[in-house]
Parts: structure tokens; sequence; C-alpha cells
């Protein structure tokens, strides 16, 4: 029985190489696996050993390069290139951004390169028993790149997203979008500043499989008045200045994706004409007449709720209900502290690498508390900042924050622990009974911790000295100069054992 393995994959457009790789590594008693061109980036973030064999057209092949840009994946360890030894250009482009061999020209030779794939450790270094095999020794070889090089067209398409993509890709929130991004269906992304609102536009289209343009729109930053010949385009003589027609970036998204960043700052007006394109799937410039029909998904994104935005008379609710077929909301650093730390180390090591640093250190249990500890207001953006400064030698998250780090564990842990209780909190406006809810503990639990941890006011302040704490209908009071009937008359706190303890206030 043929062994499975899955340290090599096969991204290959040949069917007759296909067929004749497939079969030669059957021989060898061993099954690769084949994967399209939208999942080789995937397949690096789950398994950054994993070395994928790649024979497609400079086109893909470039999409490829891009696609593994956004992400920060070291290509020369992780993709092969077979490529005509005899077409010297390809040869010397490849070798920028991955190994590059030639196509064995005897199943004999494509067994030993195979083996030598399956055996090898490391493509970082070039193999010498590879090198030393004359009929199909690499083509050309490139020292590991920092950053990622790519050939100038693979640039181009990077220019609208130069920051790699470093994303938790096993998030519940990236599987659905897998799962739909082969679809036509548009979508609406919400999230808070910073929690990758961009980089999960990007990554649909990128698992997508459309072979169309990615187009970006940033809507706060189009005037009011352009915004309709720069969405639209228009025609010559629309205008005094308009001497020739162009495309605006509806049309140019014809055949991709069409992604409006922070929808929820577009006028009314400018919804309502939107509204007719979407519905219609077509356009008109601005002077023109003639309806342009076009094919594009779009993809939205917006801090605050649509819907929320629809009763506050700020979003027309018909194109709300128009786009809104599926909703992702991306998640918030603070609500899981666990993922912070496996991205900061991953932004560590990109960071080294965009820095011509060393690479990254061991893993440090005092800075790792840190990270724990804090709030990240500014999610990813923020994490990714903060692991920069490590890489170049900064304190990680400030000067305000640096004065824990050489506090002893127990402190790192209440610290981590006080972060976590404000904020969450403060998310379930101070209500104790849906904080302790959302934290998965019992009412008189968190009470107990809030007493120990000295949590008692929670103004913008973050000074936890202020008078005690009360209870009125599981809401926490801010006592910050409250005088409430419970101080005046006392209240009922609440022991580890869920016991009450009657407490005078003054």
């Amino acid at each position: 029985m043929a062994l499975f393995n899955n340290s090599l994959l096969l991204c290959i457009a040949s069917p007759s190489l296909l067929d004749r790789l497939l079969r030669n590594a059957g021989e060898m008693s061993v099954q690769l696996r084949r994967i399209p061109v939208a999942e080789v980036s995937h397949e690096i973030t789950l398994r950054p050993d994993v070395r994928i064999l790649i024979c497609q057209d400079d086109a893909e092949f470039e999409k490829i390069i891009a696609q593994c840009g956004r992400i920060g994946a070291p290509t020369q360890t992780n993709l092969v290139r077979l490529v005509d030894g005899s077409d010297y250009a390809t040869c010397v482009a490849t070798a920028s951004v991955c190994r590059a061999i030639s196509i064995p020209s005897s199943d004999a030779r494509l067994q030993e390169v195979l083996q030598q794939l399956l055996n090898s450790a490391s493509l970082s270094e070039p193999d010498e028993q590879l090198m030393g095999m004359a009929d199909y020794q690499p083509v050309a070889t490139a020292p590991r790149p920092s950053p990622v090089h790519a050939t100038p067209a693979a640039l181009a398409n990077q220019s609208s997203h130069a920051t790699p993509v470093i994303a938790d890709v096993n998030h519940a929130v990236y599987a659905t979008a897998r799962r739909i991004a082969g679809t036509d269906v548009d979508i609406v992304l919400v999230g808070e500043t910073g929690t990758g609102k961009d980089w999960m536009a990007h990554y649909i289209h990128d698992h997508s499989g459309s072979r169309g343009p990615f187009i970006a729109v940033n809507c706060p930053a189009i005037p009011e008045t352009l915004a309709e010949a720069e969405l639209f385009g228009v025609d010559a003589g629309a205008y005094t200045g308009a001497t020739k027609s162009r495309a605006g970036r509806i049309e140019s998204a014809n055949g991709g994706t069409l992604y409006l960043d922070e929808i929820d700052s577009m006028s009314l007006t400018l919804q309502a004409k939107l509204l007719r394109v979407l519905q219609d799937r077509g356009i008109e410039r601005v002077g023109s007449t003639v309806f342009r029909q076009l094919s594009f998904r779009v993809i939205v994104s917006t801090k605050v709720p649509l819907a929320k935005l629809v009763e506050e008379g700020k979003f027309r609710n018909d194109l709300y209900y128009r786009l809104s077929v599926v909703e992702l909301a991306l998640p918030v650093l603070r609500s899981q502290p666990e993922r912070a730390l496996d991205l900061f180390w991953r932004y560590v090591d990109h960071a080294a690498r965009q820095f011509n640093m060393p690479p990254g250190a061991d893993v440090n249990p005092r800075i790792e508390a840190q990270i724990l500890a804090h709030g990240w207001e500014g999610n990813i953006r923020e994490l990714r900042a903060a692991a920069q400064r490590y890489a170049l030698g900064f304190p990680v998250i400030g000067s305000e924050m640096a004065k824990h780090r050489d506090g002893s564990l127990k402190e790192m842990l209440q610290q981590f622990e006080r972060t976590l209780l404000v904020a969450t909190l403060e998310r379930c406006k101070r209500n104790v009974s849906r904080a302790a809810k959302e934290l998965g503990v019992e009412p008189h639990v968190l009470y107990y911790k809030l007493k120990t941890l000295g949590i008692h006011n929670l103004g913008r302040g973050d000074q936890f000295n202020a008078p005690v704490a009360s209870e009125a209908a599981g809401v926490l009071s801010i006592g910050r100069g409250s005088t409430s009937h419970e101080q005046e008359n006392g209240h009922d706190d609440t022991n580890s054992d869920g016991t009450k303890i009657k407490r005078s206030t003054r």
C-alpha cells in the first residue's frame, strides 16, 4: 500500500507532467497530494515545513508569490518550481523568489528529485546531491530573501497590500471565509480598528479562484465631489477638465473583487447610487448613457455593525439588505489573549527578516506575560508594531508597561487577570452577571476576583484604588464620587463560598 506523504505537495498545471509525477511517486510507494494555486499560502501557514512543487504559467506563479508575500512566507524554503532549463529569463526570475529546478528528462532522474525533496529537511540551502545531478541540477539559486523578493509583476500585484498577512487562519472566522470564498456572494466584514479587515478581504479574494483584480477603495479618503467620477468613471466632456474617458474603480474590478473599506462613511446619496450598481451589476459612467455590464464580487468593511447604523438613520436599509448576505465578525485580541502569543512570535520572525536582524529570540516568559496582560485596543495592528519593536530591541509595550517586566510571576499573572476582567466588564457595560457568563464562571467567583484584585473603579483613569464596588441588579457601580443608596445603607458582598457578607460603606 502506498504511503501518503504530506510534506511535499504538488501545484501543477500541466496534466502530462502531473500524471508523470503521480505515476513516479506511486512507483516509490508515496502518494502526493495536489493543491490549487489559491491554497498554497494556506498550506504554508498551517505547516511551515511543507515543500510545494510548482509548475504554473508566469501569471499564476506570480499570484502564488503575491499570496506568500502577504503572509511573509519564506518562499526559498517552501517553494520549488519546475522550469524549462533552456528558458534563461524564467530561470533567473524564478531564482529571485524560490528554488528553480529543470524538469528531469528521464523518470529515473525524476524519482531521484522527488526522493531528495521528500528527504530534505530544508530547501533554504542548495542540496549537494541535487546539484550533483547533471541532468537536472538546479538552474539557479538565490539566498533567502529578507523580506521576500518577487518579480516585478508580482510586486505590482502586491502594491495595494504591501504588509504581509500573518493571520490566525485556524480561527473559525477564517474557516468560514474559506468555505464561502469560491461563491460569488457579497460579504460584510465587521470589526474594530486593527482586527485585520483588509487582510480578510485579500484572503477571501486569494481563495476565491478568481483571475480578476482586487480593487480596494478607501471610502473616507474620496472627496464627496469626486466620489461619483472615482467610482463610476467618466466620459470625455462630462465636465470641465474631463478631456478623456476613463474607467472608475468599480469598472476596474470587472472579473475580480471590489473591496469598499469603511463603507459606513459613505454618504446616503452615494449609497443610493451604489445600490443600483449592485442590483444591476453594471455602471454608467459620469456623462454617459451607455450601460456597461460587469461581473464582480463585493466585500465591504465597517467598524460599526451596519444594522446599528440603519437604526440610527446613517445607512440605507435597502443597501444593508442587499449587502449583508454573509456577515463575518472579526475577533478582537483582548477576548482571546492566547491568540496574541502565537501571532506575536510569528510577527517577530517576519520583522527580523524584514529589518535584516538576527532571527527572533527564544520565547521569553516575561515578554509573554506582558503580551497577555495588555489590552490590545489596537488589536493586530498594535500587536504587529509591538513585535517590530521587540525585533529591533525596544520595549514591547512601552514605558508604561515596562515597569512590570521585572515583577514576579504572581504579579504578572495578576496583571493579566486585572486587564482581562476590566476589559470584559467594560464590554459588558459593567454587568457582572453578563461578564461572568462570558468568562465561564459563576458570578460569586467573579465578585471574589474583583475584590481580591482591587478592581473597584472602572473609570477611564484605570486607577484601581477607589472606594469599594457595589452590586445593584448585577451591575458594578463606578463609585467615583457617587452616593448611591447602597453606599449609604450598606450592601451585600459575596465571599468565595457564595455566602453573603453585609458590608457598610461610607
